[in-house]
């Protein structure tokens, strides 16, 4: 059991685990009950079902990278690269969102199935000081600029 610090309202979070450990459920203090279950032989869950009766099932790879989940028969599959950056998301609906990366593995964009893409600029640090948002015909909508001191601020 979890108390938040509200004084004027019952906040507290209740949490039980199963024989082996796992997560099993959590009631919220509307006693609203989030079920987790079907856990791998790995402690991975199989099955969260919320309040409302939803449950989204859970596939993983070999190397325990979240491959799917499922939800009202809509399956969201992820794919990873070598080192488990994740590198594209299969939507429900058919769409598709790839992420692409640099030499030193910091994500640098971000585009879907229809061309609209995000493109990061990074400093040595690694901070964000650049970001050009692009329609599907390649037209730079947005761009944002950030400076940052030696220190990363």
């Amino acid at each position: 059991t979890a108390r938040g610090p509200r004084t004027d309202a019952d906040d507290t979070v209740t949490y039980s685990y199963d024989a082996n450990g796992n997560l099993a459920t959590v009631a919220n203090a509307l006693g609203h009950v989030t079920t987790l279950s079907n856990y791998d032989a790995h402690g991975r869950v199989g099955r969260i079902t919320d309040a409302n009766g939803r449950a989204t099932d859970f596939s993983y790879t070999l190397r325990g990278w979240l491959s799917g989940t499922t939800s009202a028969g809509m399956t969201t599959s992820y794919t990873y690269d070598n080192v488990g950056q994740l590198t594209g998301v299969s939507l429900p609906e058919g769409g598709m969102i790839t992420y692409g990366y640099d030499d030193a593995r910091r994500l640098v964009s971000v585009s879907d199935a229809l061309g609209n893409s995000i493109g990061y600029t990074l400093d040595k640090l690694g901070n964000r000081t650049g970001e050009q948002v692009r329609d599907a015909s390649g037209t730079l909508s947005r761009q944002l600029a950030r400076v940052f001191d030696n220190l990363g601020r």
